[in-house]
């Protein structure tokens, strides 16, 4: 029988690995620091910039949390040992805070001191060689809390005292908003905090998962790094992203509005870098139903530019049938296969020529700014204005379903954004269905199941 062997790590390379995740090694200090501190309830922050005894440059982190018993403390420094439980707040990999070790810096060094009440415990953590070492020290801290501080190299300790500030503010201002205290070299920081219009709150239910969320509309435009929609766990930004809609407001309101996500039920799905989700069917569904949420404010506040369809419901539902169209049980469907290379809706620079009484969609009225979305190939569905008109039939000079955004089911629904995506998507494949029911010699039962079928496959993209 051949000899077992443990699998050994090389654990210098690993945080160097660790450490290109970040964008910054001295935003990873100051945005692990704080997390750790965040995480474990505390109420204040004190941060510092200063020298050590040697007269090196370092930054600490005084926090009033619960502190560290000798288990936690022993667990601490051991790499990716953790006490906290993933999807219960931001930190999980038991990294971040020796994370600093592994930038390419021999002299880097962390300093933790912490007391739990009972009793205080400090330790240093180092290099040598390519060796991470670690040992006690004795401790002069006895204020109830943990002391973290990182001696930092030149360029890192000079971007921080330059821009920790707005660092923090990027990071931190949700939880700023909800009462942490954080000083830098005691000097209190305010968040942002916009000029509110309008103020709603909600909560977007998805597979018992529940995120409560703060609309503001606001008097003045959102800064670049907030706009539009802030995920935030425990107080910490995890990304910001536009909806969907975006391009279909109003241009004066585009960068007027600011959302805050409480993301805590959906901790489990951070990566390990904690500034970005997981893509997946539960994120994916989590934005979906948060667009859908803001999208009925900005519609009853009247901030969108029209109210035909917005391209985002379209090029979402127009996927979906490419989709359909590359399985090859469905592919007939496809008006006009080789015609795939359509514009997504309505195309400015191709207008279908109308009938008498028909006008095709003004793009004007999608967007009057010149800034309509870039084009690109794959099926559409082309909208027009025809009074008298059937809901909905192919064009046969650009094979493509034409749905009337004057017939009466229509106008009776364009207000209601689930029933109108129904509308228009039993439009559409309608159309497809009966287009291809003279190519497949299907009966009228045949075609209603397929049309059943094909509804129930693509009810996501309907909202």
């Amino acid at each position: 029988m051949s000899t077992e062997y443990d699998m050994e790590f090389d654990n210098l390379h690993a945080l160097e690995n660790f450490l290109d995740i970040y964008d910054s090694p001295g935003e990873a200090v100051v945005t692990e620091a704080i997390a750790n501190s965040v995480d474990a309830d505390s109420s204040r922050v004190d941060i510092k910039f200063g020298l050590d005894p040697s007269g090196k440059r370092i930054i600490s982190f005084q926090d009033d949390g619960p502190g560290m018993n000798e288990k936690q403390f022993a667990d601490y420094h051991i790499a990716a040992k953790q006490n906290k439980v993933k999807g219960e707040g931001i930190g999980f990999a038991g990294i971040g805070a020796k994370v600093y070790i592994g930038r390419d810096f021999q002299d880097a060094q962390i300093f933790t001191e912490t007391c739990c009440g009972n009793n205080a415990l400090a330790s240093v953590m180092y290099k040598v060689g390519r060796k991470i070492k670690w040992k006690y020290l004795k401790s002069t801290h006895r204020e109830r809390g943990t002391l973290y501080k990182v001696l930092l190299n030149n360029e890192d300790y000079d971007y921080l005292a330059g821009s920790l500030e707005q660092v923090i503010i990027r990071f931190f201002n949700n939880a700023l908003v909800d009462g942490l205290k954080i000083t830098i070299n005691g000097k209190a920081l305010k968040p942002w905090m916009p000029k509110i219009i309008k103020k709603k709150t909600g909560v977007v239910a998805v597979k018992n998962r529940k995120l409560p969320y703060t609309f503001i509309l606001t008097g003045e435009e959102v800064p670049t790094d907030r706009r539009c929609i802030d995920f935030h766990v425990k107080g910490k930004t995890i990304n910001v992203r536009e909806p969907g809609f975006h391009l279909d407001l109003k241009p004066e309101y585009q960068n007027k509005f600011y959302v805050s996500i409480n993301s805590i039920e959906i901790s489990d799905q951070l990566k390990t870098d904690k500034v970005s989700f997981k893509t997946g069917w539960i994120i994916n569904s989590v934005y979906r139903e948060i667009d859908k949420a803001i999208f009925k404010i900005v519609e009853d506040l009247g901030l969108l530019e029209k109210q035909a369809p917005q391209s985002y419901e379209t090029n979402r539902f127009t996927k979906a049938l490419e989709d359909l169209f590359n399985d090859p049980d469905l592919a007939w469907l496809n008006p006009d296969a080789s015609a795939m290379k359509i514009i997504s809706e309505p195309d400015p620079n191709h207008q279908p020529k109308p009938s008498s009484s028909t006008r095709t969609h003004d793009p004007n009225r999608q967007r009057n700014d010149g800034n309509r979305p870039s084009q690109r190939k794959g099926f559409s569905i082309m909208y027009v204005f025809a009074p008298g008109k059937s809901d909905g039939w192919l064009d046969l000079e650009s094979n493509r379903p034409a749905v009337n955004l004057e017939h009466p089911l229509y106008t009776k629904y364009e207000k209601n954004l689930v029933a109108r995506n129904y509308h228009v998507a039993k439009t559409v494949i309608t159309i497809l269905v009966k287009y291809g029911a003279t190519k497949k010699s299907l009966s009228v039962d045949e075609a209603f199941e397929l049309q059943t079928k094909l509804l129930t496959k693509l009810r996501d993209s309907l909202w």
